[in-house]
This record gives structure tokens, sequence and C-alpha cells, in this order.
């Protein structure tokens, strides 16, 4: 009731005014700071109505930042932000107005613009997303991957050029098959200073899908950059790499390895192995293997990657489900575990047993849950001797 009453007696307009004041000091003091250490603040507001945060384009446009209301006009006179970017719905006259308004108040902010195509005043910032115009290096209106893609092909001798930006340029026209360069001198520039052309290199070995790019992608297993191991091992999955499970299996162990990795790439590689029948037995038995590995992660993640390509359904491996049921310290292993064990062995009286037992006396709360409804569907559901789960049943454990 009480809340009822507040909302009640609020001027909305003063109360979101006066957050916005509350944030303008914020953004005084955070710039002042920053400045100390050569650093710009920038700030991104909505293209039509700069005195709101910007909407994000969900249920037809939502404020996440709540109700605030700020003053951009004074901070064109004030030190409250370096850079005011009028984000994606700004009309051409809005960005004009605040272009002509800083120059007209010689201001030392500067006005930007989140915008992709159209033409924007002379000097103004073009403001795209990172990702494709970042990672080629071509510029805007090169409108990569577009339909209307405008590429120029960039000379092989940009390989060893001190311009970053031209052999970015080159590594994509070599993935689009513009530029010719051998497979020597791509799997070279998987070892490039710039992270971006490491990361061009690996996508071009990708498509290449010449066995000989292996030892390349292999290497780049173990970059210090963490997106550059994700791409490496998408590049080992289009790769026919018989020690490609070895080589994941040695990735996953490793300590800067991330869940980016883990959990989005590695997933990605076994399913596309799995679908295209290039996951043996012989790579199950190494991941079956790994089922004892002394690192709990480890474990873990042998674990759900067989909730997606399907652990085997041997004597030996239900064993091992059961064990780690049982014993296993790492709650999430046995979660996963009693997922294993009835998508691969369904209801048979052991694998009910072990999961009324668990239901019942687990020390984890979560693991009684899970045990419960592993127990609810198993009676529902026959294993599939296809990867994968469960035919009927798609029931995939939360990672926490």
């Amino acid at each position: 009731m009480r809340s009822v009453v507040f909302a009640t007696l609020i001027d909305k307009k003063k109360w979101a005014r006066l957050r916005g004041e509350y944030v303008e000091t914020f953004l005084r003091e955070l710039r002042s700071r920053l400045a100390k250490h050569g650093k710009k603040l920038a700030i991104v507001v909505d293209g039509r109505d700069p005195s709101r945060p910007t909407r994000w384009n969900i249920d037809g446009g939502v404020r996440t930042a709540g109700s605030i209301q700020w003053s951009p006009e004074q901070w064109l006179a004030t030190e409250t932000v370096d850079e005011m970017c009028l984000f994606t719905k700004a009309a051409g006259s809005d960005i004009k107005h605040w272009a002509d308004a800083r120059q007209t108040q010689k201001s030392k902010m500067t006005i930007s613009a989140f915008r992709t195509r159209g033409d924007l005043p002379a000097g103004l910032p073009r403001i795209m997303w990172l990702g494709r115009d970042v990672e080629t290096g071509f510029d805007w209106e090169a409108w990569v991957d577009r339909p209307d893609e405008k590429l120029a092909a960039e000379p092989a001798a940009s390989l060893s050029s001190n311009d970053v930006f031209a052999r970015r340029r080159l590594l994509t026209c070599v993935l689009k098959e513009k530029t010719e360069l051998p497979l020597e001198k791509i799997a070279l520039a998987v070892r490039d200073p710039d992270v971006f052309v490491r990361r061009m290199a690996l996508r071009a070995l990708a498509a290449r899908k010449d066995s000989a790019g292996i030892p390349a992608v292999a290497t780049a297993l173990e970059d210090p950059e963490n997106s550059v191991r994700v791409r490496a091992v998408l590049a080992l999955g289009e790769l026919d790499d018989p020690e490609a499970v070895q080589r994941i299996l040695a990735a996953i162990s490793r300590d800067n390895s991330t869940f980016q990795f883990h959990f989005r790439a590695v997933p990605e590689v076994l399913k596309k192995r799995a679908a295209d029948g290039r996951l043996s037995k012989a790579d199950k038995d190494l991941l079956v293997a790994r089922l004892t590995d002394p690192q709990a992660r480890v474990r873990e993640l042998v674990l759900y990657y067989f909730t997606l390509v399907g652990a085997p359904t041997t004597s030996s491996v239900r064993l091992r489900l059961l064990d780690i049921i049982r014993d296993d310290p790492n709650p999430y292993a046995r979660e996963l575990a009693m997922i294993n064990l009835r998508s691969r062995f369904g209801a048979a009286a052991e694998v009910t047993n072990v999961l009324r037992k668990v239901m019942a006396g687990d020390k984890d709360h979560a693991v009684q849950a899970r045990a419960a409804v592993a127990l609810a569907t198993a009676h529902r559901v026959r294993p599939d001797t296809r990867a994968g789960t469960c035919r009927r049943c798609r029931f995939f454990p939360s990672i926490r």
C-alpha cells in the first residue's frame, strides 16, 4: 500500500530529472578521473530524444536504464562527457541539429551517430557495431557480408605490410577468394601480432579444408587470446583431423580455457563431427577415459558433451556414471551423470533405484531436484542409439 501511495504522489517528470542530475554528477566525476589517465568518456543517448537513455529493440522499445532525463544542451558547454553518440533511430534533421549546435557553441564535446548506412554531416564520426567491419580491415562503404558487398582485391604483398588493416584486408580477400595466397603463408599469418589477422587466417584455413593447415590450427589452440583459441577449435571442426578430440581434451584441461570455449565452441565442433560421422568410437573412448580425470572441470565438461553426442551404451560407461552419481564431489558432474544415465540406459531398475536414492539423500538440493526430473522422464522415454539425447525428451541441465 505504501508503494502505491508513493507512486501516486510523486511527480514522475521531476523524479526523472532528479535521477538525471545524479547521473550527470557521476559522469562529470568519472570523466575528470579518466582524463588524468588520458582516457575519454562517451555516452549513447536516444537518437530522437537525446535527453533520455536510448531504447533497446525489445517489446517495441524499452528504456532499460529506467526513467531518467538529463540536459545534453548543457553538456556542450560543460565537461560532462567527451562524446555524445546519437543512437540508431536519429533522423537526419536531429543529427544536423546537434552537429550545428556543437559548431555554433564551439564545444569540445564530440557529436557522433550510430548509423551503418547513409550520409552524415562532414566531420561527424560514424559509430558501427564491433565485428566484421573491424576484423576485415575494410571501411563501412565495403558493406562486408552484405548482398551489395564491394571489396577491392588486396595484393598478396600486403601480408608483409606494416599496415595492420592491409593485412586484415588481405586475409579477408583470401577467405572470399578474391586474392590467391599459398596455404603456407596463410598458416604463417596465424602467428601474426594482430589478433584479428590471426582470427581471419584461421577462418581462411577452415574454408580451405586442407589437412595441411592442421598444424597451424593446432598451434593456435594455445594462443594467448581466447577469441583466437575459439576460432581455432571451430576451424578444427572443418578439417579432417584424426587427433581433433585429443587436441580438444588437451585444450579444455589448460588453466586459460574459458566458458565460451567450453560451452559454445567445443560443443559446436563435437556436434558437427557427430553429424558428419567423424566422431569415431576411438574419439568417444578418449572422452570416456576423462570421466576419471582428476580435474573436476574436465569430468563435468565430458559429461556435458556426452549429453550432446551420446555416451557409449556399454556396461563400463554405465558403471562409471553410477560411480559419479554416488561419489563425485562435483555436484554438476553428479547432475550430468544422471542425465546421461537416464538418456542412454532408460528406466532400468538399477537406474531408477539410484535416482530415487539421490532424490532422497544427495547433499545438494539442486542435485536432488535433477534426480526427481530424471526419474520422471526416465519412465516416458527410451534410450536412443543415435548421437544426441533421448528421442522424445530434450532435457538438458542448466549450466549454473
